[in-house]
């Protein structure tokens, strides 16, 4: 009998075209959207070893006090909610100020994952911070379990007195481990491969409780307190996608197959996450603002045994943001560098992504292919959809 563990499904993305709400089925909840529940094949060990950190958190960070050993015993702290998804391939984190959850600041997401292909697990993260627009969910690191410590690395550019960025090696670390109790966690970078390390900042993480329901899938995820950090545009341009969608088919429509979509704001109104359904396929996706880039960036997962994130970065159009797949932003292992092109160039992509905006009451989604560079892009799938009923005004 297949194993289910509730604790509180590449989809082809296609066409949407979002009508009246006549006839719409009733809407759903984001732990119905993005599956909150433990099921085959992620009930495994190997995809279950972060599940320590499943519920709700407060965590203390403290940084090293100067000329001594010991970190602060004050610091800030932040809440956690932290939970399974795409019936347990993946966990999501959602962390905002514990003690001023209206300010803009502090507000931070992470996705992780075990990368079957790659033996590793997977962390991509956006932490944008006051008036940032952050890193939209680009920010990887990857790594393992051993002996009882998670230790996840990546290559950053971190800036120096002068000015000037120096490439060192990042790690975080998880330790400590007392589930349903505590853990440890430490940011750390090195500049000689590992011979010294400088630890910037200790987290100790303090558990609250099992985890709390989420919400309507028209409402906003945790972490997000009347949209304070990212207000305008660019960062506000995909929040027309907010609220539960549902199937718009007719007589006339018979390019499009049966489906259902959920968006809501995350950070703060810095992102979007959106859960597209078809059958028992399920694609998350987020979308951000790449500062670095100047553009938009979105980030997919699936629910497929063995199926990759994978990144595609947006070119504007005239009403449509087009995003286009950029295989070399996801992170390979711990020495895969950091893109900072400023003029980073997707023309040689062969799969695409049309997302039309150009009316708040209409939008389109269409996967698009093609063989080579040179020929045309051809349609693979369209959905159209109707909004279950209209969202808060942004």
């Amino acid at each position: 009998m297949p194993i289910i563990r509730p604790v509180f499904q590449s989809i082809a993305v296609s066409a949407v075209l979002l009508t009246s709400s006549a006839g719409a089925e009733p809407p759903r909840s984001w732990n119905s959207v993005l599956d909150t529940e433990i099921r085959p094949p992620w009930h495994e060990d190997r995809h279950r070893e972060f599940d320590f950190w499943i519920g709700e958190w407060q965590m203390q960070w403290r940084r090293q006090q100067p000329g001594s050993f010991y970190h602060d015993n004050s610091g800030t702290w932040t809440r956690q909610h932290v939970f399974p998804a795409l019936g347990g391939k993946i966990l999501i984190e959602m962390a905002w100020s514990r003690d001023a959850p209206e300010t803009p600041s502090q507000r931070g997401m992470s996705i992780r994952y075990y990368n079957e292909a790659a033996k590793r697990w997977i962390m991509a993260q956006n932490w944008p911070g006051p008036n940032d627009a952050g890193e939209a969910f680009a920010d990887q690191l990857t790594g393992n379990l051993y002996l009882g410590r998670h230790s996840l690395y990546s290559i950053v550019q971190r800036p120096q007195p002068d000015g000037e960025l120096r490439t060192e090696h990042r790690r975080y670390e998880f330790s400590d481990i007392q589930p349903e109790k505590s853990f440890r966690w430490q940011g750390s970078n090195t500049a000689d491969e590992g011979a010294t390390w400088y630890t910037w900042y200790q987290v100790d993480a303090h558990y609250l409780g099992p985890l709390e329901a989420l919400s309507d899938a028209n409402d906003a995820l945790p972490g997000v307190h009347e949209k304070q950090l990212c207000k305008d545009a660019p960062q506000r341009r995909l929040a027309v996608l907010a609220g539960s969608w549902s199937n718009a088919l007719d007589e006339k429509q018979r390019d499009s197959a049966p489906a259902r979509f959920a968006a809501g704001d995350i950070l703060d109104g810095c992102g979007t996450l959106a859960v597209l359904d078809v059958g028992d396929r399920k694609l998350l996706m987020t979308f951000g603002y790449l500062p670095v880039f100047e553009r938009h960036v979105m980030m997919q997962l699936d629910n497929r045994p063995g199926s990759p994130h994978r990144y595609f970065v947006a070119t504007p159009a005239e009403g449509n943001l087009i995003f286009e797949h950029a295989p070399e932003l996801a992170i390979v292992d711990e020495f895969t560098p950091y893109v900072t092109n400023e003029s980073f160039d997707t023309r040689s992509a062969l799969e695409r992504i049309v997302v039309n905006t150009a009316d708040a009451n209409r939008l389109l989604i269409e996967e698009q292919h093609r063989q080579t560079v040179s020929d045309d892009w051809i349609s693979k799938q369209r959905y159209r959809l109707q909004r279950d009923s209209r969202p808060a005004t942004d």
